[in-house]
């Protein structure tokens, strides 16, 4: 299996004390399926289609395609609204893109039927460098309040990534919410697996992971996904972040295969359905996908018990250990690009994750995603994520304290240690090129070459979720190049909760069809390549 750091946090994040937390659980009653939405910042991030007019059309749209009778309710604005304070302190919608205010755009929405959410941040200022909520929380809760706000996403932009601070930033909002006596469903933006445990004493939802941009970074969530699921349940939800179609260009973020996939699989893993997207241009294909009645009841099930992975390691690459093993100068996984604009990063070929130092500690190496700069808030201000090579000594050294990238073990794992004079073995490295602008990192160690390499994911998955009726769903997913049949038994099997001898009914629930019935095992033949999926639904009974 492939390792992955973070998950030893897990084990003594509930003995860190969320001091100063007040209230200590968020009382608002909402949540007790998965929220079900719309968010602004995948379609129109901060564009000149971030106006009061698109968004209006964008409520319109849920209306008249039915996503709203089907449960996406929430019409939520992510940044770039709000122009500055009063001398108040009271927040002021942007004249130019928001001329009516937030209150007549809120009771629009409320015609509609549709609830009305906003965005803000922990820091001083939201990560698009609006005005933030630190050290307004009760007013801006007040606010909100006064407007009509039925969500409340925050991040954290400009704010400390230290897990005791951050709980209590966020419980301080979460407090001022509460006291409004308004319920206001509460969204956690923290990035990180550490807010999971903890997430339900301070939110309705939490961010469990990075941004989800791409197909990379959908697969980077969902691996998260495998080991915090139990955190999940009614009232509270782990977030894998929104789900993705097009860009504010117009330009695909996903195929409508993976965009499909990815609502299987946020739908399994009971997490909340925000579209993001410009959904004025949706395909039919899309819309199809969305509107899917029967995906959108196993994520609603009321049995509250989120989804897990049966069968298969881990899809993405984030978070997973960089080593050397033998060179093989034709794999991607080997392959390196230079990135002297973000000041020495290195990312691999294949994902353009980076080289990192997990929490800026020099043990151990990992693959994450790369930011750029700058970022006062970040872990050692990027510089654990950027590096020097000196070709002369063949030393790699990190800018973060300038010690060399060193073998640690047989296996190939690798740490930082003091550079050594002169330049030791396990620590010289060779850059050479390889194709479209990539380097190879090689090392030679007892007569044999070893080459810096990226992790090769899985590309075969199997995840399910048992339902409150007794059923259980499975998703079969399949990101390699080729179509593949793939089949859930012995050990996977027994994960339904149907015994070896049990005959159950198959229903796929994308051809809204029973397909016949299996007992001990289950195969989902010619499943699509380059992240296609078949969900099925299992049952004692024929539907």
């Amino acid at each position: 299996m492939m390792e992955r750091v973070g998950i030893a946090v897990l084990a003594v994040i509930s003995t860190i004390v969320t001091f100063g937390i007040g209230v200590g659980a968020l009382d608002n009653g909402l949540a007790l399926t998965p929220p079900m939405g719309f968010n602004t910042w995948y379609g129109y991030e901060c564009s000149y289609l971030m106006n009061e007019n698109i968004v209006k059309e964008s409520a319109d749209i849920m209306v008249k395609t039915g996503l709203a009778e089907l449960g996406y309710v929430y019409v939520n604005l992510d940044d770039c609204f709000i122009s500055k304070r009063d001398a108040n302190g009271v927040l002021q919608a942007d004249p130019l893109t928001f001329p009516s205010g937030m209150k007549s755009l809120a009771d629009y929405i409320h015609s509609l039927g549709l609830k009305f959410g906003l965005y803000t941040d922990r820091g001083n200022n939201t990560c698009a460098g609006r005005p933030g909520s630190g050290g307004y929380e009760t007013i801006d809760a007040q606010t909100y309040s006064s407007w009509g706000v039925d969500f409340v996403k925050e991040d954290s932009c400009y704010a400390s990534q230290d897990h005791e601070t951050a709980f209590y930033e966020y419980g301080l909002m979460r407090d001022a919410l509460n006291e409004t006596g308004r319920p206001m469903l509460f969204s956690l933006c923290g990035w990180y697996d550490w807010y999971a445990p903890e997430g339900a004493s301070l939110g309705n939802m939490w961010r469990t992971g990075p941004d989800d941009s791409n197909w990379a970074g959908i697969l980077d969530n969902l691996d998260i996904l495998s080991y915090v699921y139990e955190y999940a349940g009614s009232g509270g939800w782990n977030d894998p972040d929104m789900l993705l179609n097009n860009d504010p260009e117009g330009n695909l973020r996903l195929t409508e295969l993976q965009t499909r996939t990815q609502f299987n699989l946020w739908s399994v893993t009971a997490s909340p359905l925000i579209i993001s997207s410009d959904i004025r241009k949706m395909t039919t294909y899309i819309e199809e996908t969305w509107t899917n009645s029967e995906v959108i009841a196993i994520n609603q099930d009321i049995g509250g018990k989120a989804g897990w992975r049966l069968q298969g390691d881990d899809l993405g690459s984030a978070g997973t250990y960089v080593k050397v093993k033998p060179c093989n100068t034709s794999s991607t996984a080997q392959w390196w690009v230079w990135d002297y604009i973000m000041e020495g990063t290195i990312s691999n070929y294949n994902d353009q994750l980076c080289i990192n130092m997990a929490n800026c500690q020099e043990s151990p190496v990992i693959l994450y995603e790369c930011v750029a700069g700058p970022c006062v808030t970040c872990c050692a201000q990027l510089k654990n994520q950027q590096w020097t090579f000196d070709s002369a000594t063949g030393a790699l050294t990190s800018q973060m304290d300038g010690h060399c990238l060193t073998i640690g073990d047989s296996a190939g794992s690798l740490l930082l240690t003091e550079c050594e004079t002169p330049i030791s073995s396990v620590q010289t490295w060779k850059e050479t090129q390889a194709g479209n602008d990539a380097s190879i990192f090689s090392i030679t160690q007892n007569g044999d070459t070893y080459c810096l390499s990226a992790p090769v994911p899985e590309t075969q998955n199997v995840w399910g979720r048992p339902l409150q009726s007794g059923d259980f769903a499975i998703v079969f997913v399949n990101t390699g190049v080729t179509d593949a049949d793939i089949t859930c038994s012995d050990s996977c099997w027994k994960q339904t909760g149907f015994d070896s001898t049990t005959t159950v009914y198959v229903r796929d629930v994308w051809q809204h069809g029973n397909i016949g019935q299996t007992a001990g095992s289950i195969t989902a033949n010619a499943v699509p390549a380059n992240g296609g999926s078949v969900m099925y639904r299992l049952s004692l009974e024929k539907y």
